[in-house]
């Protein structure tokens, strides 16, 4: 059996440290980091359940108001058609919720942590 490892010995001046911390708040992470750590672990789950509903809003046949006993595919232009918004055609409404997914997806997976914005290893946002 193995034997457990020793407890780190506690510092003896974390009062004098917690105490000076207090005085002095200060962020221990940037604004681009809290908001990258927020999107992954909370919003990108929503964002990605709203795209798939979108999708099926603008592909499926019995949800456009044109006929909706067909059931037949329709072909890409149709998608691009029921895709428009107002007067904003389809091809615009796809190329923007592309780029911002885009950005989205960019930002979800970026890996940039700088030196002081962790303190011992741990950040919960």
């Amino acid at each position: 059996m193995l034997a457990p490892l020793p407890e780190p010995e506690p510092d003896p001046d974390w009062a004098l440290w917690l105490a000076a911390d207090l005085r002095v708040p200060r962020f221990r992470i940037s604004m681009g980091g809290a908001l990258t750590r927020r999107l992954k672990r909370n919003y990108i789950w929503m964002y990605l359940i709203l795209l798939l509903s979108w999708g099926v809003k603008i592909t499926s046949v019995k949800l456009q108001a044109a006929d909706p006993t067909d059931s037949r595919l329709q072909p890409l232009y149709r998608l691009v058609e029921n895709a428009a918004l107002g007067p904003i055609p389809g091809w615009a409404v796809l190329a923007i919720v592309g780029v911002g997914y885009a950005v989205l997806l960019w930002l979800t997976l970026r890996r940039r942590e700088r030196a002081g914005e962790m303190l011992h290893g741990n950040v919960h946002v």
